[in-house]
């Protein structure tokens, strides 16, 4: 049996309260969703602040869709992540060196994005705001 590989890629969308519904359906009509689900979450201390969490079968390589970038999740701690903001939050824990092999305690980042806002690791607490079955 021979299975065919998909690659895929975790995108996030960052959209308004209210633009979501256009922010939607132009996901919908730019890439080809695996699941063909959305899950949008908004920022706590934020509400109007909403992020559109979803996977991508990837077709030319490139994200180049508005306000959207690429992310990578931790799942038992539902973490996500940039790969710089990743980057930086070691080399913060880790008083300003950076190592491969430091160890991030993830428990303390639960339900946080983290990104790179004016050149700084922004850490956003995050909640369930609404998932899209499309």
């Amino acid at each position: 049996m021979n299975k065919e590989y998909v690659k895929n890629q975790l995108l996030c969308t960052f959209s308004k309260q209210k633009y979501l519904d256009d922010t939607i359906n132009n996901i919908k009509s730019e890439y080809q969703l695996i699941n063909n689900k959305i899950i949008t979450i908004n920022n706590v201390e934020n509400e109007d602040e909403l992020f559109c969490i979803y996977n991508i079968i990837i077709t030319n390589g490139n994200v180049n869709f508005p306000n959207t970038i690429l992310i990578h999740r931790k799942r038992k701690t539902n973490t996500l992540y940039t790969i710089n903001s990743l980057n930086n939050m070691i080399w913060v824990l880790n008083d300003g060196n950076f190592s491969h092999d430091f160890i991030i305690p993830w428990e303390n980042y639960r339900n946080t994005l983290w990104r790179m806002k004016e050149d700084k690791l922004d850490i956003v607490k995050t909640q369930l705001y609404k998932t899209f079955e499309l």
